[in-house]
């Protein structure tokens, strides 16, 4: 999980319509007012089509998106539509988490909090570090096999990438066109960690932990190879 900039609430989310939808959800609970395209839209461009909670894509391997009230709708209709209580989600976070009162409940909201401060990934663990760490953990699911395996599954192929990577990296071998493709390695690597990629965190720690990329990281820096690119990748990482 990382921190989202909420956005600018759509136009047509007008101060009248909000107020409409509310009404109209007010006098019949049925409704799915939320569920308005224009919302589903601004929500899945902020989070780059990911969970907000595991970070897993939306629209794949079964994890459609699903729309999170914060403050929950039963509790607190009069947010039914509310910008900023709306939260894009995987439907196994959004199970798991279910009537949740924050207010009495302390979670993490992506939107507000700085997700890092309370949350930090072990290999493909995520641990709380506090007491609103370890909610988030439970009530969002984020360590579901759904979320686990495939976190597990990126780091031991970036491990093994990076390993393959640091015995080329020879100051004689790294010319040419050797160098083009080595470097072109490397940057796929990095870009599995960047904040537009699914499970990006626990990748990133996972890649800026390992002490092969930093030995190569090194290297390069030392020939005179670390490139813009490269430096833009490895920034990225801090998200």
């Amino acid at each position: 999980m990382r921190h989202i900039k909420l956005s600018t609430k759509p136009l047509e989310l007008s101060d009248e319509v909000q107020e409409n939808l509310t009404r109209t959800y007010i006098n019949d609970c049925h409704k799915r007012v939320w569920n308005q395209p224009y919302i589903r839209k601004a929500l899945l461009d902020m989070t780059h089509h990911k969970c907000a909670y595991s970070e897993v894509m939306l629209g794949e391997n079964s994890s459609y998106m699903e729309i999170d009230h914060f403050y929950p709708k039963s509790l607190y209709p009069n947010k039914v539509v509310e910008w900023g209580n709306l939260i894009p989600c995987c439907k196994t976070s959004n199970i798991k988490k279910g009537n949740i009162d924050p207010a009495k409940v302390c979670l993490i909201n992506p939107f507000i909090d700085a997700p890092s401060n309370h949350l930090i990934y072990i290999g493909a663990l995520c641990k709380g570090l506090d007491e609103k760490g370890k909610n988030s953990v439970l009530y969002y699911d984020l360590n579901n096999i759904q979320f686990k395996k495939p976190r597990f599954d990126a780091i031991f192929r970036i491990k093994k990438d990076f390993q393959l990577l640091s015995e080329e990296c020879q100051p004689t071998e790294l010319v040419g066109d050797k160098l083009r493709r080595f470097t072109a390695r490397l940057e796929a690597i990095l870009e599995s960690g960047q904040p537009t990629e699914p499970y990006s965190v626990c990748i990133a720690t996972s890649i800026k932990n390992d002490l092969s990329y930093k030995r190569i990281k090194e290297t390069l820096i030392g020939l005179g190879l670390w490139n813009k690119k490269l430096e833009k990748l490895d920034f990225g990482l801090e998200g």
